[in-house]
């Protein structure tokens, strides 16, 4: 099921940024929602895959009828079978008493806890679930509450320093770059990673991770507007993750603790 699934994502994630958006992360002001058992990676031979086409007013919505109706046939086209919807978040908000199944697939969501984390910490898990809603309604930052983590400066040294190694692949794949890193592993290392691709313009399509003792080997399958990356901006990609890393706080020790 979850193959099926990840298959299907990226075959919408392509049409998406073909018919669509070259910035997954755009336009403004809209976005491309997966509902039911799809929205839950649970995706059955045969089963209808659930899209919600999500604008944040009504001429959003109607700009974008065209290549939503572009996507929704070539879906059709390769013989998948489609149920997609257009709402605006007004809409969303809205009990439809005439379509009760549209407001219970709203709530078909599944939290992937593998470890039971949650389920065995019940104070955790509400602290979760309100931390998930300051930050979408804007009350907290990301960034705020990433710096409530666990203090690095606190752990103990690592038995082995692990230095930082970036390297860029660019034959393996035809639509994507490959980044890979190797540093010593770190609380908060994916979101650090992540922000400074975001702030170059970069996507992770995929990102395979490991970890060996403390030693964290990372790929991340980029694009930038749906385009592999250049020589220049693949240096610059490099240059600023450097920085990112160098500056942030490791329990190697390596910087100094601050005042």
């Amino acid at each position: 099921m979850l193959e099926r699934a990840a298959l299907v994502d990226a075959l919408i994630a392509r049409l998406y940024r073909d018919l669509l958006s070259s910035d997954l992360d755009g336009p403004k002001g809209f976005c491309l929602a997966a509902l039911g058992g799809y929205g839950r990676r649970e995706l059955f031979p045969h089963s209808d895959i659930d899209l919600l086409f999500l604008s944040e007013n009504a001429q959003i919505e109607v700009s974008r009828r065209e290549a939503i109706a572009a996507i929704a046939r070539t879906l059709w086209d390769l013989r998948l079978r489609v149920a997609h919807t257009t709402r605006t978040l007004a809409e969303c908000a809205q009990l439809h008493r005439e379509n009760l199944e549209f407001n219970l697939s709203l709530l078909n969501f599944r939290f992937v806890d593998l470890f039971r984390t949650l389920e065995l910490n019940p104070s955790d898990s509400e602290r979760f679930r309100q931390s998930v809603v300051e930050v979408l309604t804007g009350k907290v930052s990301l960034q705020t509450l990433m710096r409530g983590r666990v203090n690095p400066w606190t752990l103990p040294r690592p038995k082995v320093r692990v230095p930082t190694r970036i390297r860029f692949d660019d034959v393996s794949s035809f639509h994507n770059t490959l980044l890979e890193l190797i540093t010593q592993d770190r609380p908060g290392l994916l979101y650090q990673v992540r922000s400074a691709l975001a702030e170059f313009g970069c996507n992770i399509e995929v990102a395979p991770i490991d970890t060996e003792g403390q030693k964290v080997i990372d790929v991340f399958y980029l694009t930038c507007q749906g385009e592999t990356l250049t020589l220049l901006k693949g240096i610059r990609v490099e240059e600023g993750l450097v920085q990112r890393l160098a500056a942030a706080p490791t329990t190697s020790g390596a910087l100094p603790a601050p005042e």
